[in-house]
């Protein structure tokens, strides 16, 4: 009779994460990117714009918002095309807020990892952010995000990158595999 074994499968994916704090709560956030430093009015940045392990991309970037009422200078994308930010290394939580020049409606975000894209349609509001945040699951890691479809312009701050923390493993199945080694072993003797 063979030793039993029990393994875990996980599942490889993208999950949504609806709060900043729950966010917050999955790792340890290695990057927050927001655009303040550029000051009041719209600003036009090099394309692409690169800080830190984020490169923003835009067909015509632009950096502002608060003429439109946001509350803080965002990255957006001055010709309505879209917005691709690529993340350099391995980080595994991506979080952004995000919210519209125009009126409100849906907009299409795309999550890229190294194996697969992932498409969530959201709700953006005039002038507001509204926090999203992705995690990563199953060995993936996210290496790019971008506003897909969609007749919104979107504009986008607080870019977070992180990684989850090691779960550790309860003490319950150490002692359960414990259990499962010893009866092997008083098996195997008992059959010598």
């Amino acid at each position: 009779m063979g030793l039993l074994i029990a393994s875990v499968t996980a599942n490889a994916g993208v999950i949504e994460i609806n709060s900043q704090d729950a966010f917050n709560a999955r790792g340890t956030i290695v990057q927050n990117t927001n655009f303040q430093s550029y000051g009041s009015g719209f600003s036009f940045p090099s394309n692409p714009l690169v800080i830190g392990n984020e490169t923003f991309r835009a067909n015509s970037p632009s950096i502002g918002g608060d003429d439109y009422g946001f509350s803080q200078q965002n990255f957006t994308d001055n010709s309505i095309s879209g917005v691709t930010i690529d993340i350099a290394n391995s980080f595994n939580l991506f979080a952004v807020d995000a919210g519209n020049y125009d009126s409100a409606g849906a907009q299409t975000f795309n999550v890229i990892t190294n194996l697969g894209t992932y498409s969530f349609t959201e709700n953006l509001t005039s002038a507001t952010y509204t926090f999203f945040g992705f995690e990563a699951t199953g060995g993936e890691n996210i290496i790019s995000f971008n506003d897909g479809s969609g007749n919104l312009a979107p504009g986008f701050t607080n870019v977070q990158l992180g990684n989850v923390s090691a779960v550790p493993v309860p003490a319950a199945v150490w002692l359960f595999a414990s259990g499962l080694l010893g009866l092997g072993a008083l098996r195997k003797k008992a059959q010598a």
